[in-house]
């Protein structure tokens, strides 16, 4: 045991804050860990919905736009441009247009969050474009102007085109797929980590908050057995004292701290009480002593004043 309930009394409350200090240090420290990851995740959303799902939307329109393209060819090929069906080369003329409109659109967002893989994809799907434009086309126009048979022997040409064009259209449409379940993912992991930290520093806080108080019962259970009581029984001697009763023990004298040094002067006090009584009963007893030789003297001088006056009446008899 300390040989200081002050200095045990200190210690306590010392680890009573620090514990304290502890705690507010570990809720303060998840806090600006989860309002990080909640910024993380709050540009997240942010890319997510103005920079990664519109350039998903536009490289699905990329891919519709050449689907147009080759729709409105055939549609010219296959009316030959009769009846007033000329207007197919000029749709598909304007559906090319908007696939240049959506690749720079997508370029430059791409180009924005630092993907220059995509960049360089859309670069070569643009590429591809020209090429299998160009041969739709003539395609388009030999079956119109020398028939079936004329437009098919461009066929094996259009359609090695077109799969180069489709095989860089995959490859964009797998990297849109890549860029979306990235982005998912890290917000799913985000939401996670959040949600583990605040349930760790939940249980932490609540762990620590039952030491706290499993740490202040015990120490008032310390106070009750280790002072409370010793400081009453104390009391209830020095008023025995107070009261006359010179029979009791002091108790705690054998104890190294303040409830020790108390208990000490108890006893002291109880040894000076102790010494008075007996200077009293002493001092008593010798007034005792005095008033009983004073009777005898008297006594003495009467008999002798008796004898005397016995005498004289005798003689004058």
């Amino acid at each position: 045991m300390p040989r200081s309930i002050r200095a045990l009394t200190l210690v306590f409350v010392a680890c009573l804050v620090l514990a304290n200090l502890a705690i507010v240090g570990l809720l303060a420290k998840t806090s600006l860990d989860n309002r990080a990851r909640l910024d993380a995740l709050s540009r997240s959303n942010t890319d997510l919905t103005e920079r990664i799902l519109p350039l998903s939307g536009l490289i699905k329109d990329i891919q519709l736009d050449i689907v147009q393209v080759q729709q409105f060819l055939q549609d010219y090929a296959a009316t030959r441009g009769e009846d007033g069906l000329v207007d197919g080369l000029e749709e598909a003329a304007k559906q090319a247009e908007k696939f240049t409109q959506d690749v720079a659109a997508a370029s430059k967002i791409a180009a924005a969050i630092g993907r220059q893989d995509v960049v360089a994809e859309l670069a070569a799907t643009a590429k591809a474009f020209v090429p299998y434009r160009e041969v739709g086309e003539r395609m388009a126009s030999l079956y119109s102007v020398g028939g079936t048979q004329a437009g098919n022997a461009m066929m094996p040409e259009f359609d090695e085109r077109s799969e180069a064009l489709q095989a860089d259209v995959a490859k964009l449409l797998e990297t849109r797929d890549a860029l979306l379940a990235d982005l998912s993912g890290g917000i799913t992991t985000r939401i996670g980590e959040i949600a583990t930290h605040s349930e760790w520093a939940g249980w932490s806080t609540t762990a620590a908050a039952f030491l706290v108080a499993i740490g202040s019962i015990g120490f008032g259970l310390f106070l009750i057995r280790r002072v409370i009581r010793p400081v009453t029984r104390l009391a209830e001697v020095m008023h025995g004292l107070a009261g006359g009763d010179r029979g009791t023990v002091v108790p705690y004298v054998e104890r190294a701290d303040e409830i020790g040094r108390m208990a000490q002067a108890t006893d002291v006090f109880r040894a000076a009480i102790a010494e008075n009584d007996a200077l009293q009963q002493e001092r008593r007893a010798e007034e005792e002593r005095t008033r009983a030789a004073r009777r005898q003297e008297r006594q003495a001088l009467a008999e002798d004043f008796h004898d005397r006056i016995a005498s004289v009446v005798d003689l004058l008899g």
